[in-house]
């Protein structure tokens, strides 16, 4: 028998250039995170960014709605970068 703590939480899709939208499914809730825009010269990658900051973020105590900005803020700089080396370089994005 599995509780509530087994249910899913989140339904996150990405848009892309459009941002992404996370499904409260607990709540009956939507939010829609809106991407900054940026010019994209390479998207290779960005989903694994965009994953891997909303659980740093969530796991750093954020709200989803506070991990899915800031995932979206992040997964928008990844993809102005050209290379691996520029994401060791250039300057993380600004937060709000």
């Amino acid at each position: 028998q599995q509780g509530e703590s087994s249910r899913l939480k989140y339904l996150i899709i990405t848009r892309g250039a459009r941002g992404a939208s996370l499904y409260d499914l607990l709540a009956g809730e939507l939010h829609d995170a809106p991407a900054p825009n940026v010019v994209a010269v390479n998207p290779t990658g960005s989903g694994d960014v965009f994953g891997s900051a909303f659980l740093f973020a969530s796991l750093s105590g954020k709200s989803a709605r506070e991990a899915l900005d800031e995932a979206v803020r992040w997964a928008s700089w990844s993809a102005t970068l050209r290379t691996l080396e520029e994401m060791v370089t250039a300057p993380a994005p600004a937060g709000e």
